[in-house]
């Protein structure tokens, strides 16, 4: 008899690998683990969502811009990555990267970096964000009364965050 429509059947429970993340206690890897995971129960988990996530973090804070990018700057720092996370099914590649990233709801990864970005800003009573603003050249259609793409980047300088 099948089981009851919207349950993880009791195969699936009970095999579900469980992921051991060595630096549980620190606050990033806290916040990460509270990002809700879309992914549904399955016996082919490889990777854990926090594990994903910190990677794609760490690289992205290290230069990384896209994808394939994130996966090899994981690769090798996968050493140095696997003393604060789960990295027993190694670095994803870039196509899983962005098969999970694509599951995740935008609101949770926004509470998350909202979290993250509050531990990593100090409180200054007389802070200085300075401003650069540009037109991006070749945007604009006259025909169309159209005006440039305008692009505006604000630096904290007493706390070094873009």
């Amino acid at each position: 008899m099948a089981g009851k429509k919207g349950e993880v059947p009791l195969h699936v429970r009970k095999q579900q690998k469980q992921f051991y993340h060595p630096g549980i206690d620190l606050p990033i890897i806290v916040i990460l683990e509270n990002v809700e995971d879309a992914r549904g129960p399955s016996l082919s988990f490889r990777y854990s969502l926090t594990s994903v996530l910190f990677m794609t973090l760490v690289a992205t804070i290290c230069g990384a811009t896209d994808w394939a990018k994130i996966a090899v700057m994981s690769q090798g720092m996968i050493d140095w990555i696997s003393q604060y996370v789960d990295m027993s099914g190694g670095v994803p590649c870039e196509r899983t990267f962005k098969n999970i990233f694509n599951a995740i709801k935008p609101e949770f990864l926004e509470k998350a970096l909202r979290e993250l970005s509050c531990l990593l800003r100090e409180k200054f009573s007389q802070e200085v964000i300075s401003f650069d603003g540009q037109n991006k050249r070749g945007s604009a259609n006259k025909r169309k009364k159209l005006k440039g793409i305008h692009l505006l980047n604000a630096w904290s300088t007493d706390n070094r965050v873009l």
